[in-house]
């Protein structure tokens, strides 16, 4: 308007069009960023909580941007905008994981956090023959310690941790009698080798690294200050960290890895007779008074998940431990049935539908133990 206007514009009223400009051009560079960064995560995610083939597994993360601050990306004004920006560079992923890692990685912003953590978690896959995602243990891969030193208390690190010890396939199909996202395992032979394989790894060190990944997962899903604590470290609780849109899918195949462990005891001739069976005891735990009434399922899922997080992996697997996981079943049903209320979310629903089938122990087909 001011290039047709009759009265010419001042050089302050230029200084300014010039400024909104390079904001607004900035503002299309930085949402072009975040797409990229935003498609990476969700190409990594999807990949580990389904268990499915990345689309770009070679991809280059150094071409990756880190977002920036959220006080330059909040800027109000192309004047408020300058001047955060002026102190801003743009970083590449690769060499931000490095400065970050050493450092204190928890003052980043969640966006940062959830890009270093998938960047982390790309070095999980099963494709490398020095650490195959198979059913031991002796050569675990370094990204795995160094995800779990890291973010200790991140909900998502642990669903990849026990997803990445997990045959989440067969899992989905001895569970759900043949049926995984969908589609029904065929022919019958399929089925068979399916659990073939998940009785091999329910007896493994995998299985029982996968369980208390997924129990800490529960435990930061289940216990929250409105509901029944159970003290497993005083001083540390877990404060539940990131939020995530397919948080019911983590607490879903949690639950799946806890009951599918918790059953191995039963398989014929799969551990010596001579091993000791020890059940796990909860009696004795410190239960915090809430000022609520106590949700007896809720507390059962409590109490077996510090009763399984109490003993070594080596000790859950070789003393074929016991644990309930009535209790967890019923908590991680009625909190699925909280989050998919209305019925429009067909994965809620058939989770919902497994877990009922699992309590009520209507399993046709799904008895590998």
């Amino acid at each position: 308007m001011d290039r047709f206007s009759p009265h010419p514009s001042t050089p302050q009223q230029s200084l300014r069009q010039d400024l909104q400009e390079k904001w607004q051009q900035w503002v299309e560079a930085e949402s072009q960023r975040r797409l990229l960064a935003l498609c990476f995560i969700y190409d990594v995610h999807q990949s580990i909580y389904h268990q499915q083939n990345r689309i770009r597994p070679q991809f280059d993360a150094s071409l990756i941007h880190v977002p920036c601050s959220d006080n330059l990306w909040d800027a109000n004004s192309a004047s408020e905008w300058s001047v955060q920006h002026a102190a801003y560079s743009v970083q590449h992923l690769d060499s931000v994981e490095q400065n970050s890692l050493s450092q204190h990685p928890m003052s980043r912003s969640c966006f940062v956090q959830s890009l270093l953590i998938c960047n982390l978690a790309t070095r999980l896959s099963g494709d490398d023959p020095n650490y195959p995602n198979d059913y031991f243990l002796e050569g675990i891969h370094p990204a795995v310690a160094e995800l779990d030193l890291v973010f200790p208390n991140s909900p998502l690190i642990q669903t990849y941790l026990a997803l990445h010890f997990t045959p989440l396939q067969d899992l989905l199909a001895i569970a759900g009698d043949t049926w995984v996202f969908g589609r029904k395992i065929t022919p019958p032979t399929a089925f068979h080798a399916a659990q073939a394989r998940l009785k091999t790894w329910s007896m493994s060190l995998a299985a029982a690294a996968a369980t208390q990944h997924a129990c800490r997962r529960l435990q930061m899903a289940l216990a929250s200050e409105s509901g029944p604590q159970l003290v497993d470290h005083p001083g540390e609780p877990y404060t539940g960290g990131e939020h995530c849109i397919s948080d019911y899918w983590a607490v879903y195949v949690s639950a799946l890895i806890c009951w599918a462990f918790g059953h191995r005891q039963s398989l014929s001739g799969a551990v010596s007779r001579n091993s000791p069976v020890t059940a796990i005891n909860t009696s004795d735990m410190e239960v915090d008074s809430p000022q609520t009434p106590v949700d007896e399922s809720r507390l059962k899922a409590l109490s077996y998940i510090n009763g399984m997080l109490s003993l070594s992996r080596e000790d859950l697997l070789m003393t074929r431990a016991r644990g309930d996981t009535s209790g967890l079943i019923d908590a991680v049903k009625t909190q699925l049935e909280i989050d998919g209320i209305g019925a429009k979310c067909m994965t809620i629903v058939d989770a919902i539908q497994v877990l009922t089938r699992i309590k009520q122990g209507r399993r046709s087909r799904a008895r590998f133990f």
